[in-house]
């Protein structure tokens, strides 16, 4: 299963608290090109995701290259939740990329 946190997206918050127990839950995205109609989303939660012995994220092309690299600077997690596993220190966090 797959992390599916959009900015913004109602459940964001509750997905990503430290109190959160549960290894999925529920989101609805704003829709977007991305999402497409299907706005509703069940993603790994936090707790979920740290539970992983290894993180990897796969990007492809020069603009989300760009946007992983504004997510590595200071700002909201609710803005960028990538921010959330970039800040954490207790699972090892690998990215790939291809152009």
């Amino acid at each position: 299963m797959a992390a599916s946190l959009f900015p913004h997206a109602q459940g964001l918050n509750e997905a990503l608290a430290d109190d959160n127990q549960q290894l999925t839950a529920p989101i609805m995205a704003q829709q977007s090109e991305v999402t497409g109609e299907n706005t509703e989303r069940l993603t790994l939660s936090l707790t979920g995701l740290l539970k992983s012995q290894r993180l990897i994220l796969l990007l492809t092309g020069e603009e989300k290259l760009t946007v992983f690299r504004e997510a590595i600077n200071k700002g909201s997690v609710e803005d960028m939740p990538i921010r959330a596993l970039l800040r954490q220190n207790k699972v090892p966090f690998d990215l790939y990329w291809a152009p």
